[in-house]
């Protein structure tokens, strides 16, 4: 990749929210039977801050734990 495409990707707009939503649609679309999405946007929260949150949260689902 040259140094001025690598520059242009760097400068794209990623809109997490956006991608997140494409994949979640094309997860149910499949229909598997035994496949449960969900999905939860986290305001003023970004990609460093949710990890905890999202660990936290796929925990307390594994284990049906109080939400």
């Amino acid at each position: 990749m040259s140094a001025d495409a690598r520059a242009a990707a760097a400068l794209r707009h990623i809109d997490m929210v956006a991608d997140s939503e494409r994949m979640v649609a094309a997860l149910r679309s499949r229909s598997y039977p035994s496949l449960e999405v969900g999905s939860v946007v986290l305001p003023d929260e970004f990609h460093v801050t949710v990890a905890h949150l999202n660990l936290s949260r796929a925990l307390r689902n594994l284990f049906d734990a109080p939400r």
